[in-house]
């Protein structure tokens, strides 16, 4: 694509690209030579990018220059994050950024193929508050059998939302999700999570989107606690794993 004229450069996209790299204004001034408030300016839209800024930009970061010229917005992580620790946002704010990048990529391909069909139902936790009879209505509603789902991705895709892993960077962050621009969602999850762990940070996404992703929220509510529920239930019943238990006694 032949680069546009100065002007054309989404500020935006400059930031995005820096903080998939994980570094400051000042680390990204350093490598381009320009002052912190420079860079400031750049990403705020204050002064234009021109050709051969923006190629420096483009070099250092190791994006090509078509990537500063996408004109959609970025949109915060949807709700929160899976995590089992305080985590700082120097480890949140890069992988928010990488996520950002792949929403872009996921929203490209829905919009050229035919669109994935949404066909999972809404659940308005702010009025039924039972997250736990939500996932048992569900597991009734699709056929699932009594005991541990087998394939919850398989399950979760054939809804239509898409699931897409890639490195974190940490062990301190599980998984969350994203809507694209068409209000598509989307389930991230760390690559670096196996077994259990990824199938119960799958089933806790899930459960955002159905319950909290599409209503407003109040502040005092523990949205994450409804969705561990959500989990727990939806992958291993309380009633049947009971019962398993009394067996063995």
């Amino acid at each position: 694509m032949k680069l546009q004229m100065e002007g054309w450069v989404n500020p935006g996209m400059v930031r995005l690209a820096r903080e998939t790299r994980g570094w400051t204004q000042q680390e990204l001034g350093e490598k381009i030579g320009l002052h912190k408030a420079n860079v400031s300016r750049l990403e705020n839209g204050d002064t234009h990018i021109g050709k051969e800024t923006l190629g420096i930009i483009a070099e250092v970061t190791d994006y090509p220059t078509d990537f500063f010229l996408q004109k959609e917005e970025i949109v915060p992580a949807n709700l929160s994050y899976r995590k089992r620790f305080k985590v700082s946002s120097k480890i949140l704010t890069p992988i928010e950024a990488q996520m950002n990048v792949m929403r872009r990529h996921i929203q490209f391909f829905l919009r050229i193929f035919p669109k994935l069909p949404l066909t999972f139902p809404l659940y308005d936790a702010s009025i039924n508050k039972a997250p736990i009879e939500f996932a048992k209505k569900l597991r009734r509603m699709w056929g699932i059998a009594e005991g541990v789902i087998d394939n919850l991705t398989r399950i979760v895709e054939e809804k239509g939302i898409v699931i897409a892993e890639f490195d974190f960077g940490t062990t301190r962050v599980d998984s969350c999700s994203m809507l694209t621009d068409d209000k598509h969602p989307v389930i991230f999850l760390n690559s670096s999570l196996h077994g259990d762990k990824q199938r119960f940070s799958i089933a806790y996404e899930f459960g955002g989107i159905l319950m909290h992703t599409f209503y407003p929220l109040i502040p005092k509510r523990d949205i994450s606690k409804e969705a561990n529920q959500f989990a727990a239930e939806l992958l291993m019943p309380e009633k049947p794993m009971r019962e398993d238990f009394k067996k063995r006694e």
